[in-house]
């Protein structure tokens, strides 16, 4: 029999910091296109860090930031900087069923907009720079596999908070999906979005 599946927040328990911590050393020896955006990280940088663990390896992880200076008072982004050891990645996949063999959306996100609803946050967003196809069949099992309405928006938007004219890296231009936990914020949230996006976000899709 397979071992359970552990999911804790780091942020509030600290008994696996060790093992995430080696995984974040494993990340920058290895060759993955994306290894510095781990560089550094630690709970103190989320509102929530949610791993998943079975025995002494672990799954996955992801966390949710809530920065008021980029995104305003009461918006949090959920399933950020999310990982999965090359060991645990699916491949070859033609589509997205709902399934807990989905770590990230069957554990870790749930777990997140918990928190979010605890601290009485208005919106939760998910974003993504690049593969819009992708990014809409994630959201679609996020929502399958929660039950959540996540509604992804059909341009990219600014994410970085104000930047002076004219300056948006394109890192800061992202796929944008948002889910309200206060009726009426979401719409709120893309329209202030809005306002921070350049023209230049969308001049290649």
């Amino acid at each position: 029999m397979a071992e359970q599946i552990i999911v804790t927040d780091l942020c509030r328990d600290s008994t696996y910091l060790a093992l995430f911590n080696k995984v974040v050393e494993e990340i920058q020896l290895g060759d993955d296109e994306l290894k510095s955006n781990y560089v550094g990280i630690q709970p103190k940088d989320f509102a929530s860090l949610t791993v998943a663990l079975r025995g002494s390896e672990v799954l996955a992880f992801s966390g949710m930031q809530i920065q008021p200076d980029r995104w305003g008072h009461g918006k949090a982004r959920v399933s950020a900087r999310f990982y999965i050891p090359p060991k645990f990645r699916h491949t070859h996949l033609q589509k997205f069923e709902p399934s807990d063999r989905y770590v990230n959306s069957a554990y870790l996100i749930p777990r997140q907009i918990a928190v979010a609803r605890s601290l009485n946050l208005d919106c939760v967003f998910i974003s993504r720079e690049d593969k819009r196809r992708s990014f809409g069949k994630f959201i679609d099992l996020v929502n399958a596999n929660g039950g959540y309405n996540f509604k992804m928006h059909e341009t990219k938007l600014g994410v970085c908070g104000p930047l002076p004219p004219g300056y948006m890296p394109a890192e800061c231009c992202q796929w944008v999906a948002t889910m309200p936990l206060k009726s009426g914020s979401d719409l709120d949230f893309i329209g202030y979005l809005k306002q921070l996006t350049c023209e230049q976000c969308n001049e290649a899709e």
